[in-house]
């Protein structure tokens, strides 16, 4: 398999040339953010899903045998950083045509530590 080329675009940021056209990470940046995407997705679910449960009463959170369901588990994920997460990801999955048009990869600091985080919480 051959290996992507690293070029510098007209705003001065690191472009990434595969086979269909340019790329704002590297291949292996671009499957863990990937991950990232579906974790976030997963405990983003997860949390409505608490957050459903916390809005009942007490004898509303029973089956239907009286015995008491415990609260879903979930790291905590909200909206706001879903919806940057999915922007993002869906900007790395499309290439561009020249490396001029790529828009900047800016990831906040500390997304692979939250990404260990899930990993660690739903392994």
């Amino acid at each position: 398999m051959a290996t992507a080329s690293v070029h510098l675009n007209v705003h001065g940021s690191e472009v990434y040339q595969g086979r269909w056209g340019f790329h704002p990470c590297s291949r292996a940046t671009f499957l863990e953010f990937k991950e990232y995407h579906r974790y976030c997705l997963r405990d983003l679910r997860a949390t409505k899903r608490r957050s459903r449960w916390d809005s009942k009463l007490p004898h509303n959170r029973v089956d239907k045998s009286g015995n008491a369901i415990p609260a879903p588990r979930c790291v905590g994920t909200d909206s706001r950083l879903y919806g940057w997460v999915l922007e993002e990801y869906r900007n790395l999955r499309h290439p561009k045509a020249d490396p001029d048009s790529v828009v900047r990869f800016n990831p906040p600091r500390g997304w692979t530590t939250r990404l260990e985080e899930l990993r660690a919480f739903y392994a």
